[in-house]
């Protein structure tokens, strides 16, 4: 795996992590958390569960289970919108609404970026760490570039070799 994605991948779990804590209490995950959202922003439209898919940029499969656990805890009603049995219209029910206005007032008081800001601070190199690691890259720079005088030929573009 490359690093980039790998890298991602760890920072996304991270995040997860962190936010748990605070949305457990509420019988919310991250993700439940995220489609909640997205129903608040669009409460007065209903929207579909093919568009929340979409807009969470997940599979329809993974929002259908995300769904019946709400419905399960009571946080979100169905309604089949005309004769498609298959086209069903998603809204907050007034636990729902409650819950995610707990989780809401969490994220805008700024607790999970304190949270945040605190794990940074335990991460953060002190000065003199710092230090030892750019004079050792500092090093491996100059051990490195030492020999390159005598083998400059080498890494010439061959139109600028000249033959004599």
């Amino acid at each position: 795996m490359h690093c980039l994605p790998f890298t991602l991948k760890r920072a996304h779990y991270a995040s997860l992590k962190v936010l748990r804590p605070f949305t457990l209490p509420l019988d919310l995950t991250p993700a439940r958390f995220d489609l909640l959202y997205a129903l608040h922003l669009n409460r007065y439209h209903r929207p579909f569960q093919w568009w929340l898919a979409r807009v969470l940029g997940v599979t329809r499969a993974t929002v259908c289970k995300m769904i019946g656990a709400l419905r399960r805890l009571g946080m979100i009603e169905l309604s089949i919108d005309g004769k498609n049995v298959h086209a069903r219209r998603i809204s907050l029910t007034r636990l729902g609404r409650k819950r995610f206005a707990r989780a809401l007032k969490i994220v805008r008081r700024g607790k999970i970026e304190a949270m945040i800001r605190g794990a940074w601070r335990r991460m953060e190199l002190s000065r003199r760490e710092t230090g030892y690691i750019v004079d050792e890259v500092i090093n491996i720079v100059q051990r490195y570039s030492r020999g390159i005088d005598e083998f400059a030929v080498l890494y010439r573009h061959p139109r600028q070799l000249s033959v004599t």
